[in-house]
C-alpha cells in the first residue's frame, strides 16, 4: 500500500508524543519541503523541527525510486523543558515512521556533518566511521536499520558534484527478496568480522557500536 508524505501528520510515537508535519511543494514536481515537529500528550509543540529535508515521491518513468534526505535533531525543546529523544526511543520510533515512507527500491539518506544543530548523533557516528566502524553499526546508521533501510548502508563522505550538502549516510530499501537476503547475508558477515576483530574493550564510541551490530545480528538471525 502506498503511503504519502501527509500520513505522517500526526502520527503517535512512544509514550504519547506524536508527530506535527508541515510541508510545501519543492523545485520539482514530485518534491516536498517538510519539517516534523515532535508534539507531546498536552499539545506542546517543539521550538524547532526534529527533522526536516525532502522528500521525493520517485519518478516511475525513469526508474527513479521514492527518497528523503534530510537533517535529524535529537534534542526537541518544549516550552521550559528538553526531550532527548534516544533517553525516550523516540529516535527509534521517528524513524520507522520516516521508513515507511521508503518504497522498495528507495532510500533514506541523513546527514551526519551538521551546518548547525550538531549533536551526539552525529559526532559519534562520524567518530566511528573514521575508526571504520560499520555504517549500520553507527548511531545514525543503526535508525537506518530500525526504518527498514539498513541492510545496504553507504557512507557518502564526499558527495558527488558538490550540490548534495554535507557527508551523509544513505539507506537502501531493497527492491525485492532476493535483493535482501544478498544483502543481509553480506551484512551478516560484516557484523560478524567486526564483532570478532572488536574483542577488547575500548571507549564508549566503540562499546555502543558493538552493543547495536550485536542487536542487528540478533535481528538478522531471526529474519
Amino acid at each position: 500500500m502506498d503511503v504519502s508524505l501527509a500520513d505522517l501528520n500526526h502520527q503517535v510515537l512512544d509514550g504519547g508524543y506524536r508527530i506535527l508535519l508541515e510541508f510545501r511543494e519543492g523545485r520539482y514536481l514530485e518534491h516536498k519541503l517538510f519539517r516534523i515537529w515532535l508534539v507531546d500528550g498536552d499539545g506542546c509543540s517543539s521550538k524547532d523541527p526534529v527533522f526536516e529535508g525532502i522528500h521525493s515521491s520517485g519518478r516511475p518513468s525513469q526508474g527513479i525510486k521514492g527518497w528523503i534526505d534530510g537533517d535529524y535533531h535529537e534534542e526537541a525543546k518544549l516550552e521550559g523543558r528538553e526531550v532527548i529523544l534516544p533517553l525516550k526511543g523516540l529516535d527509534r520510533a521517528l524513524f520507522k515512521q520516516l521508513g515507511r515512507m521508503i518504497p522498495e527500491g528507495g532510500s533514506l539518506m541523513v546527514s551526519y556533518a551538521m551546518f548547525s544543530g550538531e549533536g551526539k548523533v552525529h559526532r559519534e557516528t562520524r567518530v566511528g566511521l573514521d575508526r571504520g566502524i560499520p555504517p549500520v553499526a553507527t548511531p545514525l546508521g543503526s535508525l537506518l536499520f530500525e526504518a527498514g533501510c539498513g541492510l545496504h548502508v553507504k557512507d557518502w563522505y564526499i558527495p558527488e558534484g558538490g550540490r548534495e550538502g554535507p557527508p551523509k549516510l544513505q539507506g537502501h530499501k531493497p527492491i525485492d527478496e532476493e535483493e535482501a537476503h544478498r544483502w543481509r547475508e553480506r551484512l551478516r558477515g560484516e557484523l560478524e568480522l567486526f564483532l570478532e576483530t572488536e574483542k577488547r574493550l575500548g571507549d564508549e564510541v566503540r562499546e555502543e557500536a558493538r552493543s547495536k551490530a550485536s542487536r542487528i545480528l540478533r535481528s538478522l538471525h531471526g529474519a
